[in-house]
């Protein structure tokens, strides 16, 4: 069996983490005790006042095309430049200052953000004082003793001392984005024994100054810990105090307060510093998310590497010419002093480098700059387009990377997350599976039945009978439950009350039923759930890191069994109004691998083990009555195609001997230095919990976000392959995928899946290998399986049918597959190649229960395989890795935190803005930056070749035809303006109705405006243009005579011809615009009348003596001359008389999906401008409460249509 690819590209990556270990002193003689002198300041800016000049230019040198500038202004330099070395010098200079400003300016908020922190002010203990004293954060070094109050950052990472109570909670939202508060635990209570009532009030009380008890001066000790490192979820350290060395205390993560976290909810902390500046936690996870550069981009810079390769043939082809003709001819012509020229190779290279200074702004210099400025436009357009406004966030789209506004519009594959992205993310406690029985908490009653009354759902997989196909699956990572989903409530009438006439509340079912009440006990006693109070209401307010915990809690208390109390040892509960106080032993937590959790609870001297998990994962667990499993799988998969979240919880009483030597076992572990400490506790996790006796099944109800359905129907429409990545059961994902129309009406679901626990002899990957060409020998695919299986992987790859060619090969295929199966074709090559051949043939893919990891390995392996440009949505942590695999991330902010908005590279709130994002503002952004790189190069290469045609006639001899500073300008001011403004406002159609156009969006995916076609289309039509401009000017002023009777000189032609170009490209530019307004006639207006002022400008006696001597009153004849008036009117429209013949011809015969909205959207206009009065079509919309101050874009470019 072959390696597969992630595990080709992983195998080096993986490394064993063993982290080194370090002390940290704390007492009076701290400063001499640790070694390391590391500081807390920090800088997050890219530069200081003093390196942001060199360091700006060094990575402005770093880009081809400026090093390519530097050398032309070099050459300029040198005796045989054609021309002045301040016109190139200077040109290159303004965008190499505009380009440091730029950065500057994007710098000096993180400059300023660093020193607002750096100065910010805490307490450290001052052994002099022999109290706390104010100091900045920059100053907190390791092993300070310091004091954190209410609603404060903590400066470093601290270990926790004390506090009023033993359990706090901190806001970790700064750290990694989550919104709910976490709880921290006292390191060891015995630490500060002797502060008494009247020293605990000093320290609350906020009016007095910074207070410190006695005890403090006496503390000193060492903490053994890791070196930094950048993992958040574990550190391994031991806690030793001088005065008693022979108990160290075995420290967690919990026991750390991470730096930018925020204390919350309690008056005070003591701690130890441990990690300070650079060192600590969340500056090691500080890492900047991977540069993604746009595909359009790239293709560009192969684009003009073309050119420049073009540029070196011309040039070196012109000096050959050059030498020969020095030889041959040059010698015959005594006026040109070449007799004793000797021809060879300097020569010739002094020839070439003549034509390269000559011919240099065939590279646009300022091409890069107009990109990065008209994408900044565009990404406001998106943070302004108030159609993707939440009212309930309060917020707008926010677009945190412009690079990539053109990559939107060419999108051919749509990973999406689905909890808390596709849904809501509000958890609600819905039904349960107790006793055989099942109980609903649906509108105002609870309804018990048997199991086996529930209404079967009809649409049960065709695959489902297969042998070694089934729907046992690992559970998502991101919590400890099975992910499901609410798709279409049961009616109640279905779930029939056996035992009494009437409805009876879930609280009434619970009191009379034993079974019942031991679930919902259950319930508010296994959880990680703790418990907060509001100080205005004292109202308790549950805190978790999952939202299903907290529903579950919630649940429990809607039927009067309520969490009243936590702390770090006891839980404290209400029956009824009687209250039950339990210790808290041992917490077995979440973990992504064990998919499930446990807590070992005492009480009257019994200890019981509760766990809760995925169904797949506890069944194994379970000692199962007769029937009883069988009954709770009927009932889970039922909970599951209505979309609804299920954990299967079961409990066994243990001996108070076996609770010890389970503590001593894993404290025996906790306090060892072994590299696999982790994975050898899991280990003794796993063997206790085992024998367990069932106590329910739970089903937790989230909806579909508000217009979910319709935005994928769109996307879909608009041939974007859509694949929801989720940790859900087989049934629930297919449930969702058909509610929110991923599966459609007529399209038949493929399932891929293996029990694992009945293949039999059979190996894994034989069985995926004949289910995918069943699949291929259903639909009649070319090339199927064996076709390729001798062949090596290049000729596979070849017959493997392209993207763009698969579009429309089955439409109505569905392709599911879970994660183990996904894990098995993921490690073989073979099988990664025969499931992405069949994947690219489907409209859509469904994946469930799959891990973050396998997320990210899916996106990538689509990425690189398929040559194609992939967009990543989700809302959690565990999406991070796929948001930043991806070409495109698009964040949306929930209530998991802000860590994928922060990967992201788009943040939105609703899915349901994906489809203007994409389908507006990706659809235009691409379109306005295709045509922006085409027509820069169209209007450069243009003035190149009307100088190339005029070398013909001059010998080759290097002299320019255009006086120097004309070129230099023509660039950087009279063309540019025009096309910003121009290609800022671009579209073919108004914005709501390109939202409701998808079969447009396919121009994107096939390259249309953007290929080596099209580019070179434009480049030969340059090419034309040119010839047409040369040859019109010196044949329109061959015979021509001025005023004196004299024939007109070379620079007067020139400049005519310069000054034909400049109209040519400015007309060129409007006529191939397709959304003309005010603002772009008047920059076109405008930029000829600035090149006329600037020209009139150059040519007076004092200014052009200075820099262009040879203008000097060349344009003031020129407006005198009826010839150069004839040429200004005439030469443009001969030369844009073939574009315009063929686009009208092209729009009638063979008009494209955009020529054709466009005449209907014409059309339309018509009709409504013959029923309503022509002054309502300027009329713009009020704009929406609470955004007055926002720019509406819709509507101001609504008004300039």
């Amino acid at each position: 069996m072959q390696k597969s690819t992630v595990e080709r590209v992983s195998s080096n990556q993986k490394k064993e983490e063993s982290f080194e270990r370090m002390s940290v002193s704390f007492g009076e003689n701290k400063d001499q005790d640790n070694q390391r002198k590391a500081k807390n300041s920090v800088r997050t800016s890219k530069y200081t006042w003093i390196t942001w000049a060199p360091l700006s230019l060094f990575y402005q040198f770093t880009r081809a095309a400026n090093i390519y500038f530097l050398w032309i202004s070099i050459l300029t330099c040198m005796p045989f430049s054609p021309k002045a070395p301040a016109s190139m010098i200077g040109t290159f200079s303004g965008v190499l200052i505009f380009t440091m400003f730029k950065e500057l300016f994007e710098d000096y908020y993180r400059m300023k953000s660093d020193k607002q922190i750096n100065n910010s002010k805490t307490r450290i203990y001052n052994y002099t004082k022999k109290d706390f004293e104010t100091v900045s954060w920059k100053d907190v070094k390791q092993g300070d003793i310091i004091k954190v109050e209410k609603d404060e950052s903590f400066p470093a990472d601290i270990l926790f001392l004390h506090s009023k109570t033993d359990v706090i909670f901190v806001d970790t939202m700064n750290l990694d984005g989550e919104t709910n508060l976490k709880p921290k635990v006292l390191a060891s209570s015995s630490l500060i024994p002797s502060i008494t009532k009247s020293e605990e009030s000093k320290l609350t009380d906020s009016t007095l100054p910074p207070y410190c008890p006695s005890s403090l001066h006496s503390l000193t000790g060492r903490i053994d810990c890791e070196f930094p490192n950048e993992n958040l979820e574990q550190w391994d350290a031991n806690l030793c105090i001088h005065s008693t060395p022979q108990n160290p205390e075995n420290l967690k993560i919990n026991n750390m307060l991470l730096r930018g976290c925020v204390l919350r909810n309690t008056p005070f902390v003591v701690g130890v510093v441990v990690y300070v500046g650079k060192e600590s936690k969340i500056m090691k996870n500080a890492k900047k998310a991977p540069r993604k550069v746009s595909n359009l981009m790239k293709m560009m810079d192969y684009m003009l590497y073309t050119v420049f390769l073009f540029q070196i043939v011309i040039i070196m082809a012109f000096a050959s010419v050059s030498v020969g003709w020095i030889s041959e001819k040059g010698r015959k012509y005594e006026y040109l002093d070449m007799g004793d020229t000797d021809v060879g190779p300097i020569t010739w290279v002094v020839q070439l480098l003549t034509y390269w200074v000559a011919y240099s702004h065939m590279i646009p210099i300022s091409l890069y700059v107009i990109i990065e400025v008209l994408k900044l436009v565009q990404s406001y357009l998106v943070k302004w387009d108030e159609e993707m406004y939440d009212r309930e966030t309060e917020q707008f789209a926010e677009c945190r990377n412009s690079d990539l506004v053109e990559e939107l519009g060419q999108i051919d594959f749509i990973f999406s997350d689905k909890t808390g992205t596709l849904t809501c993310n509000k958890m609600v406690f819905k039904r349960c599976s107790v006793g055989g029985k099942v109980f609903s908490t649906d509108e105002e009653a609870s309804k018990e039945s048997s199991s086996t009354n529930y209404k079967q759902s009809d649409q049960l997989s065709s695959s489902r009978d297969r042998e070694c196909l089934s729907n046992n699956d690992v559970e998502e990572s991101k919590m400890d439950m099975i992910d499901h989903r609410q798709i279409n409530q049961m009616p109640m009438q279905d779930i029939e009350d056996h035992e009494e006439g009437e409805e009876k509340g879930l609280k009434d079912e619970r009191k009379q039923s034993k079974d019942l009440t031991e679930f919902f006990k259950f319930m508010v006693l296994c959880h990680a759930v703790m418990v907060d109070r509001d100080p205005k209401t004292d109202q308790i307010i549950y805190q978790s890191s999952s939202p299903d915990e907290s529903a579950l809690v919630e649940g429990s208390k809607e039927v009067g069994i309520v969490l009243k109390d936590r702390t770090k040892d006891t839980m404290t509960i209400s029956i009824d109004g009687e209250e039950e106080a339990y210790e808290i032993c041992i917490e077995f937590p979440f973990d992504s691998t064990r998919k499930r959790m446990s807590v070992v609870i005492q009480k009257n001297n019994k200890y019981y083990l509760l766990t809760k998990g995925a169904d797949n994962i506890m069944n194994p667990r379970i000692n199962w009555k007769e029937g009883e499993k069988e009954k709770i799988e009927s009932d889970l998969h039922q909970f599951a195609i209505e979309g609804l979240r299920t954990l299967v919880m079961a409990q066994k009483e243990i001996t108070h001997q076996t609770f010890i030597d389970l503590k001593n076992r894993i404290d025996e572990l906790e306090a060892s230095t072994l590299v696999n400490k982790e994975e050898m506790i899991f280990d003794v996790y796993d063997q206790y919990e085992g024998d367990l006796n069932f106590v329910g099944a739970s089903a937790i109800e989230d909806k579909l976000q508000d217009k979910v359905a319709d935005t994928i129907s769109i996307l879909i429409e608009a041939n974007i392959r859509v694949w929801v990545l989720t940790g859900d059961k087989q049934e629930t994902a297919i449930e969702i995928a058909k509610a929110c129309q991923l599966i459609q009406k007529g399209m038949e679901e493929e399932i891929l899946t293996i029990d694992f626990d009945n293949i039999k002899l059979k190996e894994p990957t034989i069985i995926i290998h004949d289910e995918i060409k069943r699949i291929y020998d259903k639909y009649g695919i070319k090339h199927t399986i064996d076709d390729v299986n001798g062949d090596d992987t290049k000729t596979r790859k070849k017959k493997m049918i392209p993207f763009k060619d698969a579009q429309e090969t089955i439409p109505s295929l569905s392709i599911v597959i879970d994660g183990p199966t996904l894990g098995v074709v993921l490690g073989d090559e073979e099988l990664e190649f025969e499931f992405f051949k069949l994947a690219i043939l489907a409209k859509s893919v469904i994946c469930c229960r799959v891990s973050p990891k396998q997320k990210a390995l899916i996106v990538k392996l689509a990425k690189y395989k398929e040559k194609s440009i992939s967009l990543s949505i989700g809302d959690g942590a565990n999406d991070v890795p796929m948001i930043m695999e991806a070409n495109i991330g698009i964040g949306i902010r929930g209530k998991e935190g802000t860590q994928a908005v922060r990967a992201s590279d788009y943040a939105i709130s609703q899915f349901r803005f994906l489809q203007r994002l994409i389908l507006v503002h990706g659809r235009y952004g691409y379109r306005r930056i295709s045509s922006v790189v085409c027509y820069y190069f169209y209007k450069n290469i243009l003035l190149v070749f009307t100088e190339i045609y005029f070398a013909v006639f001059c010998g080759f001899s290097g002299q320019i035809y255009f006086a120097d500073w004309l070129p230099m300008l023509y660039n950087s001011l009279w063309t540019s303006f025009t096309c910003f403004f121009a290609y800022s406002l671009e579209r073919d159609i108004p914005t709501e109705e390109s939202e409701k156009s998808p079969h447009l969006y396919s121009a994107g995916q096939k390259r249309e405006y953007f290929s080596y076609l099209k580019f070179w289309k434009w480049i030969i039509l340059s090419i034309y243009h040119g010839l047409i401009v040369y040859f019109g000017c010196t044949c329109g002023f061959r015979y021509a005579v001025n005023l004196d009777g004299h024939t007109e000189t070379l620079w007067f032609v020139s400049s005519t011809a310069f000054t034909i170009i400049v109209h040519l490209v400015t007309f060129k530019l409007l006529i191939e615009l397709l959304f003309l307004n005010w603002i772009v006639i008047a920059a076109g207006i405008g930029s000829v009348i600035l090149y006329w002022l600037c020209a009139l400008f150059l040519n007076s006696s004092y200014v052009s003596s200075i820099l262009q001597p040879n203008l000097e009153g060349i344009y003031f004849r020129m407006l005198t001359s009826v010839p150069t008036l004839l040429s200004l009117l005439l030469v443009p429209c001969i030369a844009l008389l073939p574009d315009m013949t063929l686009k009208y011809f092209s729009q009638l015969f063979n008009p494209s999906d955009s020529d054709t909205s466009i005449s209907e959207h014409k059309e339309i206009q018509k009709l409504k401008e013959k029923k309503t009065p022509r002054k309502a079509k300027y009329e713009v919309a009020p704009k929406r409460r609470g955004l007055s101050n926002h720019f509406n874009s819709e509507a101001r470019l609504n008004r300039l249509d």
